[in-house]
């Protein structure tokens, strides 16, 4: 009736343990799952508190776990309204593996599981609560979202020390994380490639990567806490972050840091700098920034005006050159500019979108995978400023009524539409989200916020989607995950496999016909395997293109 507990496990003999029993010990392997993002809710979950290893009918002495509930400002609740008095506890019965619980509040809560009776070990693990996000930036792998206290959170990759909380140890995380140490109320943030930079309290602060200057406190180191940018003082409205360089709007005038290789600071140099250079090269006051991987856009008044890298035609000139100093791309009729990865496309007054740059995807929709140097009109019209939306090969709009429409690639789910396809031409509609308010992209994935719940698809390999899970979304998906009662999930290179209560669901490729449905049709959401709807599976596991599973009595079936 004993086993070896894990070496992180730590032993607590509850009250009333008989001393002569048979020590039960289990992992210390509790956690808690369900959304990661919520916005100010009365009641939101549920929040599934579990353990990876089920109490057994089987072990010698019989234990109940009790799971604490505590929460910083809010309660626990054990009903779905949050209307039937708050909890501090909840009780695991033997063989029980799973107990969810609801949760009121605009902080974080922890969970910690201990032994009622018998002998066993303990563990803990948090809820994650951001409250109305405001604002949500989208980088290569990682992004981070501004909350409705004035917070910044991140989350995905945490190459270089982006999340910004003063640790050294680079872990990614498929929850948000606090960035710490702002000193004020955050109201933009921007993302790049390992480094983040915010405005607070009408100053702009940085931290991450810094090899290239981008930090912009005159030294050229990275920095795992925000760092305030020099020179720049107040005034500053809003920051624009590209791959190793950062701009800002401070007093209506554009100024840039970092790397400077292309032109991409547009001080009329190609010289690095760790310290704020005006751009030069544009007259009148500007108000949107917005960049790509090497090269930035500016709104100033109703025209538009790119400077920076130039490969594929992201400047819009009609040519390839890089230019090192802001040059004009339209005259008048502007009303928002967008530059993400190699990219740029601008929203006119009339609500028609114009986009140019890399096209080998089709994600310009002109009916071609050639690079467009000029402006190719894209077949949606926008809702508005902050309607459009680039990641690496796809392009998604933001219509009037709220929904959104996507092209290009679609290999991990970019479109967000549920399937695999790319769409070249014909703009995919993205399932499972509608009247939403806010819409970027990242490197091959997309966010939205409905209601201030943040919405994601397409990309999840470092947890950039924020859903607690690295698994790719091929429809846009909330915090609240369909994935969150699952005890165990099992992936492999396309398709995966989970058991929720017994019952086996598998998702993803099924070309070779892994998800075990009777058909070769490949699916965005858990599938019952044909044979196996009646439960009492103990396991699951996934191969190339194919599943096994043990079945009710032991015996091992694969498809």
């Amino acid at each position: 009736g004993s086993s070896s507990s894990s070496s992180n496990s730590s032993s607590s003999s509850a009250a009333g343990a008989s001393s002569s029993s048979s020590a039960i010990t289990l992992p210390a392997r509790f956690a808690v799952s369900g959304p990661s993002l919520a916005a100010s809710l009365t009641c939101y979950g549920p929040y599934y508190v579990a353990t990876q290893d089920s109490l057994s009918a089987s072990f010698s002495v019989q234990a109940t776990l009790v799971a604490t509930l505590s929460a910083g400002n809010g309660s626990f609740y054990g009903d779905s309204s949050c209307a039937a008095g708050t909890v501090t506890t909840t009780t695991f019965a033997t063989g029980q593996n799973s107990k969810s619980v609801y949760y009121s509040a605009s902080q974080t809560g922890t969970v910690t599981v201990t032994a009622a009776s018998g002998e066993i070990t303990s563990g803990t693990a948090s809820v994650s609560v951001l409250t109305s996000a405001i604002k949500m930036a989208a980088a290569g792998n990682l992004t981070c979202a501004v909350t409705g206290a004035g917070g910044v959170r991140c989350w995905g990759d945490d190459q270089g020390g982006s999340f910004g909380n003063g640790s050294t140890g680079l872990l990614d995380s498929t929850i948000p994380v606090d960035v710490s140490g702002l000193g004020g109320t955050a109201t933009d943030v921007s993302v790049g490639n390992g480094f983040a930079c915010a405005v607070v309290d009408s100053g702009a602060k940085c931290w991450g990567l810094g090899t290239s200057g981008q930090i912009g406190n005159a030294a050229s180191a990275t920095v795992y806490s925000p760092t305030a940018v020099s020179g720049l003082g107040s005034n500053v409205t809003q920051v624009a972050v590209g791959n190793a360089s950062a701009c800002a709007i401070k007093s209506g005038a554009v100024y840039c840091w970092g790397d400077n290789t292309y032109g991409n600071l547009g001080d009329n140099s190609v010289t690095n700098s760790n310290a704020p250079v005006a751009v030069t090269g544009y007259t009148g006051t500007v108000t949107r920034i917005s960049a790509g991987t090497g090269h930035v856009c500016a709104l100033v008044s109703d025209s538009s005006y790119c400077w920076g890298y130039n490969q594929n035609g992201q400047l819009g000139t009609g040519n390839t050159t890089s230019l090192a100093r802001a040059t004009q791309k339209y005259a008048s009729g502007v009303a928002d500019i967008a530059a993400r990865s190699n990219n740029t496309c601008a929203t006119m007054t009339d609500g028609s979108v114009k986009c140019w740059g890399a096209n080998q995807d089709g994600q310009l929709a002109d009916g071609t995978l050639t690079d467009v140097t000029s402006a190719a009109t894209h077949p949606l019209s926008a809702s508005g400023p902050g309607s459009v939306s680039i990641g690496a090969s796809s392009i998604c709009v933001q219509s009037s009524a709220g929904t959104i429409k996507c092209t290009g690639a679609n290999r991990f789910g970019g479109l967000g539409d549920g399937s695999f396809l790319d769409s070249p031409t014909t703009p995919l509609t993205v399932s499972g989200v509608s009247s939403v308010s806010f819409l970027t992209g990242g490197g091959a994935y997309h966010c939205t916020i409905v209601g201030g719940l943040p919405y994601c698809w397409g990309l999840n390999h470092f947890g950039q989607l924020g859903d607690n899970t690295t698994l790719n979304r091929y429809q846009a998906t909330s915090m609240a995950s369909t994935l969150a009662s699952f005890s165990v999930i099992s992936t492999h290179s396309s398709h995966s496999c989970g058991l929720i209560g017994g019952v086996v669901k598998c998702w993803g490729r099924n070309s070779y016909g892994a998800i075990g449905d009777n058909t070769y049709v490949s699916k965005s959401t858990p599938t019952i395997p044909s044979g196996l709807s009646g439960g009492g599976a103990t396991g699951v596991a996934t191969g190339f293109d194919f599943s096994c599973a043990i079945v009710s009595g032991g015996a091992v079936s694969c498809w």
